[in-house]
């Protein structure tokens, strides 16, 4: 059932770790995965003893053959639902009418991951407005020297989370999300073992998505002694100040309004990353900073679409 309950849309998946912006479901293995599953009762089956080709692999010698080229040419994807995941390790997927929301928790222990234990994609349609980067370009140095996460868009920064003493998250084992809540309007995650922090006593990010297709993400924090906290988002759109407190986020085809709430005095910076990615665009990251320290802190972001 992972296909399905990863979309965002029929079209469209959060490109979280190494996906890229063209993945899709391959609809001639959901073909086969319902034949195997007795969904579909009828699927053609071949044996032959030569090299042959089916779809895109090759097979060669005594092997039964699964012709399966055509298989999802006339494939239907089922309904999908408007709330799927995987509650034991806090990865889920909302969709409200023509919007959509994906909330990764999961670990920085997954294979090709980003350091992205917290991150969210919010999407109109089948078009992204707050993005995962996905995939960036490998070159021959990417994994040299340990310099994977050198690339801000294969690491935490390049990530809409928080930044804790100017810390982002760090890799490996023991950096699992903790699923306090979860149902079809919301979910809280405790994202605190993502972070190397002495000082952090508390890290709680909770999504919340109305049926109108608003989304609200809220992160909690609490530190042992005063510190700094600040928020990214991650986003292909321009944005500007249009009052206190509230920020237009556009790209051709949608407009978002921002409503930030915080608890103490903040200030907005930007900055485009130009890591080669498959966008073919650079990526903007919005940051939102405490401009005091303290020991605790609580921001609220409310993304409201609107008519261009």
């Amino acid at each position: 059932d992972f296909p399905e309950k990863m979309m965002l849309t029929k079209n469209l998946y959060p490109l979280y770790a190494d996906c890229n912006p063209t993945v899709k479901p391959k609809l001639d293995q959901l073909a086969i995965r319902d034949y195997l599953l007795g969904v579909r009762k009828t699927i053609p089956w071949n044996l032959e003893a030569k090299k042959v080709y089916s779809g895109w692999m090759e097979f060669k010698d005594n092997m039964l053959l699964l012709r399966y080229a055509d298989l999802g040419k006339n494939y239907e994807i089922a309904p999908l639902a408007e709330f799927s995941g995987y509650m034991t390790t806090g990865i889920f997927v909302w969709r409200k009418g023509k919007y959509s929301l994906g909330f990764k928790g999961g670990s920085n222990f997954e294979f090709h991951n980003h350091n992205d234990v917290g991150h969210y994609v919010f999407a109109k349609g089948d078009t992204p407005m707050l993005i995962d980067a996905g995939n960036t370009i490998y070159k021959m140095n990417t994994f040299h020297g340990g310099k994977r996460y050198d690339n801000k868009l294969r690491s935490s920064y390049g990530h809409a989370l928080p930044v804790i003493n100017g810390e982002c998250q760090i890799p490996g084992e023991g950096t699992d999300a903790v699923v306090l809540a979860a149902d079809k309007d919301h979910a809280v995650l405790d994202i605190k073992a993502a972070y190397n922090v002495p000082d952090l006593k508390k890290l709680v990010r909770e999504v919340k998505f109305s049926d109108a297709g608003v989304l609200t993400v809220t992160d909690s924090a609490e530190l042992e002694k005063a510190g700094t906290f600040a928020v990214a988002v991650i986003t292909l759109g321009e944005w500007k100040q249009i009052a206190p407190g509230k920020l237009e986020i556009s790209d051709a085809d949608w407009v978002l309004d921002m409503e930030i709430n915080a608890s103490g005095k903040y200030e907005i910076t930007d900055e485009l990353l130009d890591e080669d990615n498959l966008w073919g665009r650079k990526i903007r990251r919005i940051l939102i900073t405490f401009t005091e320290k303290d020991k605790k802190f609580n921001l609220s972001t409310k993304f409201t679409e609107r008519n261009k």
